[in-house]
């Protein structure tokens, strides 16, 4: 007996993503808290990566990376409160 294909990938199925959403630049501020200076500060510094959707002039960055910068900013306040509090 002889094995035939079905043609099917013996790989398990990817797991399906949503699309993830996108943020203008123009209202990062509102997000941010902090003036446009600081955000093209951020995007020279390469910690915020900009990009054009298709067809579009605007320039947007994704909301994963908005929650993941407020998340590093948070720490970092954290960490130095603890260590101002140590001193005292």
């Amino acid at each position: 007996m002889t094995n035939t294909s079905t043609g099917r990938s013996k790989e398990p199925p990817t797991k399906l993503t949503r699309p993830q959403r996108v943020i203008r630049l123009s209202q990062l501020p509102q997000y941010l808290g902090v003036q446009r200076s600081v955000i093209q500060t951020m995007i020279a510094e390469g910690r915020l990566h900009p990009f054009n959707l298709t067809g579009g002039r605007a320039k947007v960055v994704t909301e994963a990376e908005v929650i993941e910068l407020q998340t590093k900013a948070q720490a970092e306040a954290a960490k130095a409160k603890r260590d101002h509090d140590v001193e005292a």
